[in-house]
């Protein structure tokens, strides 16, 4: 055992301990917004409701104190892993960066502005829309915000190398007027990138690398669907296909040419090894499913006993999950979803 995990796996083991359960994040459901912040502040969340309590009020204070404390989190699991492994680390947690950037970019599509606080990039309408979570600075994104056009923000960030691949799209996203082209390209460099710097440091982190495996699979699997939906061509899909997963490109082929919808996502379910929940043939469904599948199946796994990268990473995907449960549970009821759909995003989340 690498004795440089031994001291960082003690602190975060113990916050471990900390993360509610979903029967817990189901019960704010039925609270008013005071409630659910008397709620939070009685537990590990006070310090965040308290940091914040200056400029934010109401549901909106629930929102950022969630968002920070999932910061802190991150922030606490950087500095777990010795040298030889943090690269892994900062990859995944490049994807932040890669999650404001397109924040920037849509409001620039869109014609939106953006500022930012000590934490987070705000939207026009002053909500939490990203996290600095990752690689780049507050300054860096204030720059971008800056800017004034879409080409210009895929310009700037073609210093770092997921701007490299969206700026590879550029003339793609000029013809077509389509920035998904653009998030496409980043996120599918993002994945390359998380595999290729996971590496064996500890011997334990076969269950690390299957569960990005297992997230290829399903980028690989949704870019298919969503092509059949749109009666696009397979051989304008398959250059997009990712490398690095279980599913073939004969399989995705196969699926993609089945005729019914309901049939085709039993079909990708079957691939994904993934419980459908209905036959409703909802591509929604399938995808919250399938999310749910892979981390239901890996956490244990990665989780482990032993001090290692793995239960580093097992701490990170427990905060990102409880940080989106909160979050369904607390705005979703404001937003008018019922009960029943939030306790069934919870469940397809993870629960």
């Amino acid at each position: 055992m690498d004795r440089t995990y031994t001291g960082s796996y003690g602190r975060l083991k113990v916050l471990n301990q900390e993360f509610f359960s979903d029967e817990f994040i189901i019960s704010l459901m039925d609270k008013n917004a005071d409630e659910v912040l008397q709620t939070l502040s009685a537990g590990p969340y006070k310090e965040d409701i308290d940091s914040s309590s200056a400029f934010a009020s109401g549901l909106r204070l629930a929102e950022v104190a969630i968002n920070r404390h999932l910061i802190k989190k991150n922030r606490l699991a950087i500095q777990a892993p010795p040298p030889a492994s943090r690269k892994f680390l900062e990859a995944y947690f490049s994807k932040w960066d890669i999650e404001n950037v397109k924040t920037v970019i849509s409001a620039k599509f869109l014609g939106h502005d953006l500022r930012e606080t000590e934490d987070f990039i705000l939207s026009f309408r002053d909500v939490p829309s990203g996290i600095f979570g990752g690689r780049m600075g507050k300054e860096e994104f204030r720059s971008l915000m800056s800017l004034g056009s879409v080409e210009a923000v895929v310009e700037s960030i073609s210093r770092f190398p997921f701007g490299v691949r969206a700026m590879q799209t550029l003339d793609q996203y000029r013809k077509t007027n389509d920035p998904s082209v653009l998030f496409t390209a980043m996120d599918n460099f993002y994945l390359e990138d998380v595999l290729s710097s996971l590496k064996f440091f500890n011997g334990d982190e076969g269950a690390v690398r299957r569960y990005f495996r297992d997230l290829v699979d399903l980028k690989n699997m949704l870019l298919v669907m969503k092509a059949r939906e749109l009666g696009l061509n397979i051989e304008m899909i398959i250059p997009n296909v990712l490398p690095g997963g279980f599913v073939s490109v004969d399989r995705l082929e196969e699926i993609f040419r089945i005729g019914s919808s309901e049939e085709a996502i039993r079909k990708a379910s079957d691939a994904l090894s993934v419980q459908n929940p209905d036959s409703s043939g909802s591509l929604t469904d399938f995808e919250l499913a399938s999310e749910n599948a892979i981390y239901m199946r890996s956490i244990d796994s990665i989780t482990g006993s032993a001090p290692s990268l793995s239960s580093i990473f097992a701490f990170i995907l427990k905060s990102e999950r409880e940080r989106e449960h909160l979050r369904i549970a607390i705005l979703g009821k404001s937003a008018g979803i019922s009960r029943e759909r939030l306790i069934k995003l919870i469940g397809a989340k993870g629960g």
